[in-house]
């Protein structure tokens, strides 16, 4: 059988720049551990997601939760319990990328 990996990128703020709350991040780490029997999560030097558009440069600081699972997982924008999981996370940078 063909084991996937699932990777998910969790912002570390809303939009208007208010952490998100541990809580939120505990349930995906407990939902992706009984779902895959193992997580691993790169949390200590949080990734930036940088987007360009023609009004300048989007950034986001994340973490990721990367398991392994034998049926790939396809949420479709599957809640992740996050306060702003839904919608743009964004903010914009005043600098080039």
């Amino acid at each position: 059988m063909t084991s996937h990996i699932v990777q998910v990128f969790l912002p570390l703020s809303c939009q208007g720049g208010s952490p998100q709350p541990r809580a939120a991040f505990a349930a995906v780490r407990k939902e992706l551990l009984g779902r895959c029997g193992g997580v691993t999560i790169s949390a200590r030097a949080p990734a930036e997601g940088l987007w360009q558009d023609d009004e300048g440069v989007d950034v986001d600081r994340i973490v990721i939760f990367e398991a392994m699972d034998d049926i790939l997982i396809r949420s479709g924008g599957h809640n992740t319990g996050l306060p702003c999981s839904r919608g743009s996370t964004r903010r914009r940078s005043s600098s080039e990328p």
